[in-house]
């Protein structure tokens, strides 16, 4: 996405936002700060159907989702958020883990390679993290030469003895 489009959709979702709708979203995000996930879900889903392409509106419900426990709705939630802000390595990350944990392992793969791409130019720890999340991913997809090499990824970032172990495994 460049950077036209994300400024295009800066201006439609702040600027151009009604007020009504921006008074939604700043009381499902007290909601959450609150803990009352269950008003913050139904203010996120009211704004979506006013708006549904609103990203932070999507990643907000993800959040509420998460806090009422509801891993499947969560799962759900968070891939909209990805089709609307595929750069963010953050949510892909959290996508990765989440589908992973789920069982959905061709998700899991999908969205830790976007992590991974994401992170690659900054390194560090969440490149780690999304190089071994990619890598359960693809050990349970039955791919352990993928898994290697990603675990190889992620243990030249952070060494662990969990890294090591799993890559003797793969």
């Amino acid at each position: 996405m460049g950077f036209l489009d994300r400024f295009e959709r800066f201006l439609d979702d702040v600027v151009l936002l009604p007020d009504d709708l921006r008074a939604d979203l700043e009381a499902a995000d007290a909601a959450i700060d609150a803990g009352a996930h269950a008003e913050a879900e139904q203010l996120f889903l009211a704004v979506l159907a006013e708006r549904p392409q609103l990203a932070r509106a999507s990643l907000g419900l993800a959040h509420a989702r998460h806090g009422l426990g509801d891993r499947e709705g969560t799962l759900a939630a968070l891939k909209e958020a990805r089709e609307l802000i595929p750069e963010d390595g953050e949510v892909a990350l959290w996508t990765a883990r989440l589908a992973l944990e789920l069982g959905d392992g061709a998700l899991a793969a999908s969205a830790g390679r976007a992590a991974a791409r994401s992170f690659a130019a900054e390194g560090g720890g969440r490149l780690a993290d999304a190089c071994a999340t990619l890598a359960w991913a693809e050990w349970k997809n039955g791919r352990p030469d993928r898994a290697a090499r990603e675990l190889r990824k992620a243990l030249a970032l952070r060494p662990t003895d969990e890294l090591r172990l799993a890559l003797v495994e793969a």
